[in-house]
């Protein structure tokens, strides 16, 4: 962000932009943009350039050269600035994020609607979906679902792992495979290297063909990907 202008980002946007409206299954009127903290900020730009464009959602979109915060950790040098607790936080923008997608119904109206859940771990979403479900069953008078939120989150998303959560494995054992991807977070900060290695330690517990859809086989369904045919055997060779 600091090295590269936000025209650059604009422009790159746009290009992506143009190639989904050329393809033969996309409905131009019924394409938006949706961007969080930097991509949020980059969407207002690109929207504002792109007239075409007839919905935008920014989830907490950040500034340019944000001024400094009360907030300090004292354990941190530069804390004042983006603390500890502003890091670990950001996971739960993510999960109310996702919390009102699945809650007000946007997937019940939109039932090929495809979420991935990034930057927020996963070791939470089986006590998550479990502290929904309950609250659906014991409210249900009050919610327009017809389905449990387990249900909708099943038939329609995924949610990515971090390699630094240290039950992945039994969380999707108890949730069941198919639905976890995973990542690094890089090139953020808080990111660390050597992470395919940690990854493939924290599910070796898990068979080995669930293990092939968290590394790699649920992201090339999920996201639509052309791999070539040996890419399973080589880069998923565990």
């Amino acid at each position: 962000q600091a090295r590269t202008s936000d025209a650059f980002f604009v422009n790159a946007l746009t290009k992506g932009w143009q190639s989904l409206l050329s393809r033969l299954d996309v409905n131009s009127a019924r394409v938006g943009v949706i961007g969080y903290c930097m991509g949020g900020r980059l969407g207002i730009h690109f929207v504002a350039a792109t007239p075409q464009v007839r919905a935008f959602v920014g989830y907490y979109p950040t500034v340019r050269d944000q001024p400094t915060t009360s907030y300090a950790d004292p354990l941190e040098a530069g804390g004042a600035r983006f603390g500890l607790f502003n890091f670990a936080f950001l996971a739960i923008d993510v999960m109310a994020g996702f919390t009102e997608l699945l809650t007000t119904g946007v997937l019940e109206r939109f039932p090929r609607l495809k979420v991935a859940v990034l930057e927020a771990g996963a070791n939470w979403i089986s006590a998550w979906l479990d502290r929904l479900d309950h609250k659906f069953v014991v409210m249900h008078a009050s919610t327009i679902l017809t389905l449990k939120p387990s249900e909708y989150f099943k038939r329609q998303c995924v949610v990515s792992a971090d390699p630094d959560e240290s039950i992945t494995a039994a969380v999707v054992r108890h949730i069941g495979a198919d639905y976890f991807i995973w990542a690094s977070d890089y090139p953020h900060i808080d990111a660390s290297m050597g992470v395919v290695r940690e990854m493939r330690e924290r599910l070796a517990p898990l068979p080995l063909a669930d293990q092939r859809k968290v590394l790699g086989e649920n992201a090339v369904r999920f996201y639509g990907l052309e791999v070539p045919g040996t890419w399973g055997q080589s880069t998923l060779s565990l």
